[in-house]
Formats: structure tokens, C-alpha cells, sequence
């Protein structure tokens, strides 16, 4: 096995990731953040890998 092979079985693997996401182990990286119009935060999220986007979001209440 030479460096060419560990390219083209890289790149197959990233090819089948991006697919089919539910294969793929994910690697998320931050993809911003922000106040929704509804006023709940949300934390954004995309796989370095396969691109899959995931978001957490989180009820805040204000303090007056």
C-alpha cells in the first residue's frame, strides 16, 4: 500500500460520509450561534466531515 491508495480510500470514505450521513462519525464544529426570532438561543452545528447540520436550543428567560 502506497500513499496513492491511502488518498483514494480517504477520499472514498469522505464520499461516502457525505452520502450517507448516518454513517458517518461526525466531527462537528461550531457553526454560529444567536438569538431566534422566537427568543429561545441556539447553539449551531456542522460536521467537518459529511456536512450534516445539527443545533442545540435553549430557553432563556430574561432577568428584569
Amino acid at each position: 500500500m502506497d500513499l496513492r491508495d491511502i488518498e483514494l480510500y480517504v477520499e472514498k470514505f469522505l464520499e461516502m460520509c457525505r452520502n450517507h450521513p448516518e454513517l458517518c462519525p461526525h466531527d462537528y464544529i461550531s457553526d454560529g450561534c444567536g438569538y431566534r426570532p422566537d427568543g429561545k438561543f441556539e447553539n449551531r452545528y456542522k460536521c467537518d466531515i459529511c456536512g450534516h447540520k445539527k443545533s442545540d436550543v435553549y430557553d432563556v428567560k430574561q432577568q428584569n
